[in-house]
């Protein structure tokens, strides 16, 4: 991978024994047939019938709810993250400024203007979407019309995004940088923390987590943000939740983590390979990716 995101892990172990990893309550993460060895960075969905996951070389996978498929994008660089507003609004974010959009029926490149490895991308609405980059402080905003670079007041580069609406967005990064956009400009928050951060995610304006390095998890409750205990010296890549008290994080040697609103416990992992990135349709049905075409799915049964 050329992505600094994916450098800032010093080694990755690619190979592992186990296929499942069942909790004392019988569910558990089980690894699920993703019909590629190409090293997955980024996984989003619409619903649990319509999840999309990309990766190196220009690797584009659809689950239906039951298969995952390849879709044929043609010679691409490698993406690094997927986010959309259904199967016919969908953006991916690659290497060297590269943004591609599907409209359900075909795919196109977006200009950016930008140069940089595009790491992570949220948005609001289709018409209000947000990037990130790995070098120069680069945020790319989308209005529906056309992309443009926004004054994000840093040099470090950034990797994860997130946000509760079109006013509160947060974007992390090198140097334990946490920006946050009001709707008009971007400002620096202090983070609590000397780590880097490379995701982030919340339930809501005052529930907030980022991840990083370390193993550095830091909260925000509206006011402040705050150091939490991990439990981990791993890299922490992604946070994801589907509530306050249910909250996933993932990252080098198979970490998985989880939080029940009071602390964060690791959970056990069928791969000790890295997880880039985690989401999930419920609290049920969560998925985690990585290496060599690695799909692990919490909460139920693999795809046939």
């Amino acid at each position: 991978m050329r992505s600094h995101l994916a450098a800032l892990v010093l080694t990755t172990v690619l190979a592992t024994t186990a296929d499942l990893a069942v909790g004392a309550d019988g569910v558990g993460w089980v690894v699920e047939p993703s019909g590629t060895t190409s090293t997955l960075i980024g996984v989003w969905g619409s619903d649990a019938s319509t999840v999309f996951a990309v990766g190196a070389k220009g690797t584009v996978l659809r689950h239906d709810g039951t298969t995952w498929s390849a879709l044929d994008i043609g010679s691409q660089p490698h993406l690094t993250s997927v986010w959309g507003t259904s199967a016919r609004d969908l953006f991916v974010m690659g290497d060297k400024g590269l943004v591609l959009h599907h409209d359900g029926a075909g795919w196109t490149k977006m200009e950016t203007g930008a140069t940089v490895n595009l790491d992570a991308v949220w948005g609001s609405s289709g018409q209000d979407v947000f990037a990130v980059g790995d070098q120069e402080g680069v945020i790319l905003h989308y209005d529906g019309t056309a992309w443009s670079r926004m004054p994000s007041g840093t040099t470090n580069g950034l990797f994860g995004m997130w946000g509760s609406g079109p006013a509160d967005v947060f974007a992390v990064g090198m140097g334990a940088t946490i920006l946050h956009y009001d709707g008009k400009a971007w400002s620096p928050m202090p983070s609590g923390s000397t780590q880097h951060f490379t995701g982030v995610w919340g339930s809501s304006a005052s529930d907030v987590f980022a991840v990083g390095s370390g193993g550095a998890i830091v909260h925000f409750d509206g006011k402040v943000w705050s150091p939490m205990a991990s439990g981990t010296t791993q890299h922490v890549f992604r946070v994801w939740g589907s509530g306050p008290s249910d909250v996933f994080a993932v990252g080098s040697g198979g970490t998985i983590l989880h939080y029940d609103g009071t602390s964060w416990t690791p959970m056990a992992s069928p791969k000790d390979s890295t997880l880039y990135t985690v989401w999930g349709a419920s609290a049920g049905n969560v998925l985690a990716v990585g290496p060599g075409g690695t799909i692990l799915r919490y909460g139920g049964a693999p795809a046939r």
